[in-house]
């Protein structure tokens, strides 16, 4: 594979068959993926020990943007990726849970990042599905993963 392809040198990129221009709603929300795709694997570098099935939700994520992206079909992805996600909130969910900042807490304030990461991930896809085509199961898993991330910050 040939990393520099000069192709995007005037500003669009190839998705779907098409060019888009690269200030285009969809890529926008692929990048912010990407973004949220790193901050998982940053989090689970750091902390493998509570966080290494941060694995799994990369390998989620990829899925999602290749079904966003239109490389693959909204049927690769499964009713399960969300259960299990309420599941692990589920464990929390009898727990005395309050809103509170991290401060002092490197472990809690890299959660509370990748979480509002996710929550402007939610935004673009929302705005971009209303241009493009509406992935419903994904607008849910999106909000499942940020409540699972809180869920995190609050377990001890």
């Amino acid at each position: 594979m040939k990393i520099t392809t000069k192709t995007g040198d005037q500003g669009s990129t190839d998705v779907r068959n098409q060019r888009l221009e690269k200030d285009h709603p969809l890529i926008g929300t692929l990048g912010l993926i990407d973004e949220v795709m790193a901050s998982f694997i940053y989090a689970q570098a750091n902390y493998p020990e509570k966080l290494d099935e941060f694995k799994d939700r990369v390998q989620e994520l990829v899925l999602m943007s290749a079904i966003v992206a239109g490389y693959k079909t909204i049927d690769a992805f499964k009713q399960e990726l969300i259960t299990n996600l309420e599941t692990t909130i589920d464990a929390v969910q009898h727990l005395d849970l309050d809103w509170y900042y991290p401060f002092n807490d490197v472990y809690r304030a890299t959660l509370n990042v990748l979480r509002t990461q996710v929550r402007k991930m939610e935004r673009s896809i929302i705005a971009t599905f209303k241009e493009t085509t509406d992935y419903p199961i994904i607008r849910i898993y999106v909000n499942r993963l940020s409540d699972y991330i809180f869920a995190l910050m609050n377990k001890v």
